[in-house]
C-alpha cells in the first residue's frame, strides 16, 4: 500500500473501547477502508499493527513501546519487512499533562529533527485542569476538536509544516482527520499513520 498518494485519511473507532483496540483507516474522498490498526490488550507492553486491510494478512508497519514505563514512553515505528526502525516517537509527558501534548519525532540516533504538539494552549489547559473542578465541563469539553500540528525542524528555515491533525468524537465514533494539503516538507507517510494512531491511542488509554 503506497500512502504516500494520500493527501488526506481519516481514521475511526469505537467511542467505547471494551477489549482490545482496532481503528479503521479510510480515504475521505473515496471512504474506502485502505488501511486497519489493531492492539491487543492483557499485555505489558501492547504493541500495534497497521495493515492493509481487516483480514490482517498484510503488515504496513509495527509500533512497539521501548519501555513498561508510564512516564514519556518511547515507541519504535518498524517495517515488517525488514524489521528496521524507521523512526522513534517520544512523548513528553510533562509538556503534555501541563499544557498542550507533546511528541517528540526522533532519528536512529536519537536526535530530535521534528514534533507533534496540540495547537490551542486554551483549550489543552482547560482539557487539563477544567476535570479537577467539574465533571460536566470536562464532558462537553470532551467533545470540542481537538487538533495538533506536525512540524519538522530546519536549520534554514525554522520550523516546517508536514501536516495537520483534527480530532473530533461524539458519543458513538471517534474520527482523527489528517490533512497534508499544506505541507512545506513530506516525511515517510508510514510515520504519520504511527502518530494518528499513537494519538488516537493515548486518549483511550494512558498505560497504550
Amino acid at each position: 500500500m503506497d500512502y504516500s498518494q494520500y493527501n488526506k485519511l481519516e481514521f475511526r473507532r469505537k467511542f467505547w473501547k471494551f477489549l482490545g483496540v482496532n481503528i479503521s483507516v479510510y480515504d475521505p474522498n473515496s471512504n474506502d477502508l485502505v488501511g486497519f490498526i489493531n492492539q491487543k490488550t492483557f499485555m505489558l507492553k501492547p504493541d500495534v499493527f497497521l495493515y492493509t486491510d481487516t483480514t490482517m494478512s498484510t503488515s504496513v508497519l509495527e509500533l512497539k513501546k521501548q519501555t513498561m514505563m508510564k512516564m514519556n514512553p518511547k515507541y519504535s515505528v518498524i517495517d515488517p519487512k525488514t524489521q528496521q526502525d524507521i523512526a522513534y516517537l517520544s512523548f513528553n509527558d510533562f509538556k503534555s499533562y501541563l499544557t498542550r501534548w507533546h511528541i517528540n519525532l526522533l532519528d536512529q540516533d536519537g536526535q530530535a529533527y521534528g514534533y507533534i504538539q496540540e495547537t490551542s494552549g486554551f483549550l489543552a489547559i482547560l482539557r487539563r485542569w477544567i476535570a479537577l473542578i467539574n465533571d460536566g465541563l470536562a464532558l462537553i469539553l470532551m467533545f470540542v476538536p481537538q487538533t495538533f500540528n506536525i512540524y519538522l525542524n530546519s536549520d534554514n528555515h525554522g520550523k516546517q509544516l508536514v501536516g495537520k491533525i483534527t480530532h473530533r468524537k461524539n458519543p458513538i465514533i471517534v474520527k482523527m482527520g489528517l490533512d497534508l494539503s499544506q505541507a512545506e516538507v513530506t516525511i515517510d507517510p508510514r510515520i504519520n499513520l504511527a502518530i494518528c494512531s499513537l494519538l488516537m491511542l493515548r486518549d483511550i488509554n494512558k498505560n497504550a
